[in-house]
């Protein structure tokens, strides 16, 4: 089988109360790849991962996983794919096992080495070795996202579905925990879709991005062009900081680091905050026209300055 369609969305259609979740929904995921689902509360990215999932059925359209359709969840004893994980806000643990034996559960007819080893190497990564022996009922939100986050992957699915999977984590722990799925999930040849509202994230996880607006796909492209090419300011918002100003007779997006200083001819502008966020300066700038906007720096800037923007998109 080659990696080209690995899982395959078509026309996917899901209404509510006669309100429509997703029109028309259609893309692909190769076998090996990291798709980010992107967008605002409300723009159907949970719902999406569910019909993914086989959990919920779309009204019309289907998802073909492996050249098969996914049955309706149902006609299923049980809702769901056994090689389809997700993790979400419903952990679905079972609360009166301990964390180890939620693990252990997992792997019916493993060799009780090779289920030990995996358990182990999950617990020490999701950070819950010392808690391995408490029932589940009694861990924190925290404990239990990661415990989740551990059950899905100890059986190595061929797709893992996170829909804002790290929402409870500290940052190291959850740079530690991403860098694992990251490597772990391709070693074994399995993909990853996550949703996130957040395109910052979206773009240090995946290869290419869906960015979901009203239900409806708007764009599928690279992390690299839905930052440096946005198509308007609100998806450009999605992706980091982002001014708009007229200039020169336009309306232009430019980042807040894309921009040459200039000693005369350029747009004038005066200091009025700036903070300092360990990698960079962030100062804030009123144009000589009263436009606000922020601009980043590897040193302190001057009170008073001219420059030029690289802009990155026109409106």
């Amino acid at each position: 089988m080659t990696s080209r369609n690995f899982l395959l969305a078509q026309h996917i259609q899901l209404t509510f109360d006669k309100r429509i979740i997703l029109s028309d929904v259609s893309f692909n995921l190769n076998q090996g790849e990291c798709i980010a689902i992107v967008g605002k509360s409300g723009a159907g990215k949970s719902s999406l991962v569910k019909i993914l999932a086989c959990l919920i059925s779309p009204d019309s359209g289907s998802v073909i996983f492996k050249d098969q359709i996914l049955p309706n969840p149902s006609t299923l004893l049980i809702p769901g794919h056994p090689e389809i994980k997700l993790v979400n806000q419903e952990f679905d643990l079972d609360l009166f096992h301990t964390v180890e034996e939620n693990l252990r559960i997992k792997l019916p007819g493993y060799v009780e080495s090779v289920k030990k080893a995996l358990c182990a190497e999950l617990l020490e990564i999701t950070d819950l070795t010392e808690i391995a022996k408490q029932q589940v009922r009694f861990l924190s939100g925290g404990e239990q996202q990661r415990l989740a986050l551990a059950r899905a992957l100890v059986t190595e699915p061929d797709v893992l579905l996170l829909d804002e999977p790290f929402v409870h984590l500290d940052p190291s722990l959850r740079m530690k925990i991403e860098r694992y799925i990251q490597q772990k999930v391709k070693s074994w040849g399995g993909s990853v879709i996550m949703v996130t509202h957040d395109g910052r994230e979206a773009m240090s996880w995946a290869d290419r991005i869906v960015y979901l607006k009203s239900g409806k796909i708007a764009r599928i492209d690279t992390p690299f062009n839905f930052y440096q090419n946005p198509h308007n300011e609100e998806e450009a918002s999605h992706f980091g900081a982002i001014n708009s100003i007229h200039y020169s007779g336009q309306s232009l997006l430019f980042r807040p680091q894309a921009y040459r200083m200039l000693e005369k001819n350029g747009l004038m502008a005066h200091k009025t905050s700036t903070k300092f966020l360990g990698t960079h300066y962030e100062n804030w700038f009123l144009t000589s026209d009263g436009q606000e906007i922020v601009l980043y720096s590897q040193n302190e800037m001057d009170d008073n300055i001219q420059f030029e923007p690289n802009y990155v998109g026109a409106q």
